[in-house]
């Protein structure tokens, strides 16, 4: 669960700063629901660590691949991720594994997007990050990623192009006590 996500409007008004007014409306209108709070939340929810079903020791690596659906930029995202237990230590005298997260990101869009035929290429995307894992308790205790993007957008009937940089960091940390019962249904 997302408690709570601060700065989403704050990121959207920093990319459009020093646009075209009338460019920065358009890319406020098109983009601006892929800054809601919610969509944000359920995104960082799902670059959550996927934990391999087999067991694993110090220097395995799996890979997970995921797919999310953007209508909002009129295509699908995909990711792969190679996943690598570094170390097993203790932490307060709790067993924890730390693993490592490095992958590629992409998004391929030739579809109509708010209503506008548009090309929306995403190239140069990298995430890595890293979790921690309680042996003890069989969770998450934090999860952080940070992405790093290229997006170009093209309009070819206006003869227009965008590119955009962004770079996002997502710190997930468990903040408060679990009690045993929480997890029985």
């Amino acid at each position: 669960e997302t408690v709570e996500l601060r700065g989403a409007e704050a990121m959207l008004a920093a990319m459009l700063e020093g646009m075209d007014p009338a460019l920065a409306q358009m890319m406020e209108e098109q983009l601006g629901s892929v800054f809601d709070e919610e969509q944000m939340a359920s995104q960082f929810m799902g670059g959550v660590a996927t934990l391999p079903e087999a067991p694993v020791s110090v220097g395995d690596s799996w890979t997970t691949s995921t797919e999310v659906a953007m209508p909002m930029l009129g295509g699908m995202m995909t990711s792969e991720t190679q996943n690598t237990i570094t170390e097993v230590e203790n932490r307060s005298g709790e067993r924890v594994v730390l693993i490592l997260h490095e992958g590629t990101m992409a998004l391929d869009s030739r579809e109509r997007v708010g209503g506008t035929p548009v090309t929306i290429t995403m190239n140069e995307a990298l995430l890595n990050g890293s979790t921690t894992f309680s042996l003890g308790r069989g969770m998450i205790l934090s999860s952080t990623s940070k992405n790093e993007q290229v997006m170009t957008m093209r309009w070819p009937g206006a003869g227009m192009q965008q590119r955009i940089r962004t770079e996002s960091s997502t710190v997930l940390e468990l903040v408060g006590p679990v009690s045993e019962n929480q997890w029985d249904f």
